[in-house]
């Protein structure tokens, strides 16, 4: 028991097993970019606000995407971020929010609570997560101003790595 070096061989499978998990997670992170290069999926949407069909064409602009739902925390918590970026940028970028919620109650509720003002809509069908091959929630989808999808993003967003990755992808500065 006075020799260190017998505790080494039980560290070295838990070693194995986190580099074999990192590696495994690598292509599931991998599949959100397989839309990439692809046209935006045409999906009829619906207002969160007004229940009434939504137009969402960005009109020749740069879209994001973010795809939300109100019982998801981390979504909520960057909503607030989306509509900071939403409001500094005005025109240059549109920005909806999407999510394919049933409890249309609880998603207008929370959208009210994150003050959000850019157009939050309802994918009824969820045709857009699962045509974008999203895998997790929060989640961002870039769009090109020629409606083809560029680039994802798993996870929540603050307002300076949001404001990061349109300069990045549409080189759209504040």
């Amino acid at each position: 028991m006075d020799d260190i070096s017998s505790i080494r061989p039980h560290r070295a499978p838990f070693a194995w097993l986190l580099a074999a998990a990192l590696l495994l997670a690598v292509p599931a992170c991998a599949k959100n970019d397989a839309s990439n290069g692809k046209p935006v999926p045409k999906a009829t949407l619906t207002s969160l606000a007004t229940g009434k069909p939504a137009d969402w064409d960005a009109k020749g602009r740069p879209l994001v995407i973010n795809f939300w739902a109100s019982w998801c925390t981390p979504c909520r918590a960057e909503m607030p971020a989306f509509d900071r970026v939403h409001r500094t940028l005005g025109d240059k970028v549109a920005i909806v929010g999407v999510t394919d919620e049933d409890d249309h109650e609880a998603a207008a509720e929370a959208a009210k609570k994150s003050g959000a003002t850019y157009p939050l809509l309802v994918d009824e069908d969820q045709t857009l997560l699962t045509d974008l091959q999203l895998s997790g929630l929060p989640g961002t989808v870039f769009v090109d101003a020629d409606g083809n999808v560029i680039g994802h993003h798993l996870g929540a967003l603050t307002e300076e790595e949001l404001t990061t990755q349109i300069e990045d992808r549409y080189g759209i500065t504040s």
